[in-house]
């Protein structure tokens, strides 16, 4: 969901298949329904429901990528109630984009491990104050400065940026800017660290020359240390946001990243236990708390571990090895996914080895004789794992691999196909929020909905319509305005030869 400047919901409704002509992932918008009043669980599956049905998708709907609001479980919820043996729990998959950024913001942020939510929005509301000047600018600095050098940085990037002067004067010494924080992404807090870092002497002379106004917002040696420190333990975060965030990203990085970063987590709680430093232990603590959850939710559906056990360069043996410290949960996600092949793809395998003509007790003896040597999946996650060229699903799309595994062809297709994060979701809201610009403001959320529509089409090459590029979608997008506003003038007032305005009446 996105709050339009508009002040209307707009749900974004993307699907993720395999196309069996391109063969390769291709994703596509449905629609983008508008909510203009309460737009909560039930409202977002009734909205959900009308375009599975208007496309003939109810059985056809795979896995649910989402961030982590409860809102999306009681959708789920509530689209169970609609399909049959549709199952909320397993089919729910977790953005890991905005479990990291809930991880990561508990690390900047959180006093302890239960205060994240909290954190998040006393951070939310200290922006908005200062973007607003309703609190005076002092007053919203020292509540930065509580925050220690993290705040303070942040403090000497607004005196920079407040005035016109400082800002061109700054940027032509140091040939770039240092982009400010904002109160929605915790790797803007970390780009901000990252550059000031490397801009650092810079940054320590512009304090020198303005000492009189940032003494209380000076960084000396050990705070930039701390600093440094800081940006050290989010790096590997902000690289996993990076690389799980690409079209070409695959579910399998979920666990595959959330064990790194319990190595991570454990080497840096490990590192300040014996340095002493209970500043960082304790953010280390907060954060780890938090994502301790988000991973144990992961056992909620078979999807994850189906995506190592079925990469070709994983199998088995990543478990084995990743796994050796918690050897004994094995056996259950091994078996968790079994569960999935039987149930919705071994049982092709059944029909189709039948033989028609011949008889019951015939087809008995070939499955309890063939049974254990054609189990797919049974031969496929023991069998040595390889180096494979491109991704697991461009792997699985081959002829070679489908004739080998015919039917756990078709579950890996499904489980590769669900992206790792609910990116293509944020990129549409960039879109739509592009195009409600101030010179399309007149566009009904009817006409926005067909506007994005139309751009997923045709970047994803969908479309065989008169549009061929994304730019003739907003042209004719720019076209429907100046027709609106055409006729808004028409139906609202008439002008007499003198030029003046009169009141529109029906003659």
């Amino acid at each position: 969901m996105w709050t339009a400047p508009t002040h209307t919901g707009y749900q974004a409704i993307v699907a993720h298949f395999v196309d069996s002509n391109k063969k390769k992932i291709t994703k596509a918008l449905l629609a983008l329904p508008e909510h203009k009043g309460s737009h909560g669980g039930e409202q977002q599956a009734k909205a959900f429901m009308d375009v599975v049905d208007d496309y003939g998708l109810r059985s056809k709907l795979g896995y649910f990528v989402s961030d982590n609001h409860p809102s999306n479980d009681k959708m789920l919820r509530h689209i169970a109630e609609e399909i049959p043996g549709f199952n909320p729990i397993n089919r729910r998959i977790r953005c890991n984009g905005h479990i990291i950024n809930l991880v990561a913001t508990a690390f900047l942020f959180a006093t302890d491990k239960t205060s994240v939510k909290a954190a998040m929005e006393y951070t939310k509301n200290l922006a908005l104050d200062e973007q607003s000047e309703k609190k005076p600018k002092e007053e919203t600095a020292n509540e930065w400065r509580k925050m220690g050098p993290l705040g303070q940085l942040h403090n000497l990037i607004v005196h920079i940026r407040s005035s016109t002067q400082r800002y061109n004067t700054f940027k032509a010494l140091t040939g770039r800017s240092i982009p400010l924080d904002n109160d929605t992404r915790w790797n803007s807090w970390w780009l901000e660290l990252h550059i000031s870092l490397s801009k650092r002497k810079e940054l320590m002379s512009y304090s020198d020359d303005y000492y009189d106004e940032l003494k209380h917002d000076f960084l000396n040696r050990e705070k930039w240390e701390e600093l440094q420190e800081i940006h050290d333990c989010l790096q590997p975060f902000y690289d996993i946001t990076i690389d799980t965030q690409g079209d070409q990203s695959t579910i399998d990085q979920i666990l595959t990243d959330m064990d790194f970063l319990v190595t991570h987590l454990k080497q840096m709680e490990q590192h300040y236990r014996l340095t002493n430093n209970s500043t960082l232990l304790q953010r280390v603590m907060n954060s780890w708390y938090l994502f301790d959850k988000y991973y144990d939710l992961t056992d909620d559906s078979p999807a994850y571990a189906a995506a190592i056990l079925l990469h070709p360069s994983l199998r088995k043996s990543y478990l084995d090895k990743k796994w050796s410290h918690q050897a004994q949960y094995i056996p259950s996600t091994i078996e968790n996914v079994r569960k999935l092949w039987k149930k919705e793809y071994k049982m092709e395998r059944v029909v189709q080895t039948e033989e028609v003509n011949a008889s019951k007790f015939q087809n008995w003896r070939k499955e309890i004789y063939e049974d254990d040597i054609v189990d797919e999946y049974q031969n496929f996650i023991n069998a040595p794992r390889h180096k494979i060229v491109g991704t697991a699903l461009d792997w699985w799309l081959e002829p070679t691999q489908q004739a080998m595994y015919p039917n756990l062809s078709h579950m890996a297709m499904d489980i590769f196909s669900i992206p790792p994060m609910s990116v293509e979701a944020e990129r549409i809201f960039a879109g739509a929020r592009r195009t409600m610009s101030w010179t399309r403001c007149t566009l009904g959320g009817r006409m926005v909905e067909q506007t994005e529509c139309l751009k997923s089409w045709v970047r994803e090459q969908l479309s065989d319509g008169i549009f061929k590029t994304v730019g003739e979608v907003e042209e004719a997008a720019d076209t429907a305005v100046e027709q609106l506003s055409t006729n808004e003038i028409s139906a609202r007032s008439r002008y007499t030869p003198e030029g003046s305005p009169e009141p529109y009446t029906d003659d």
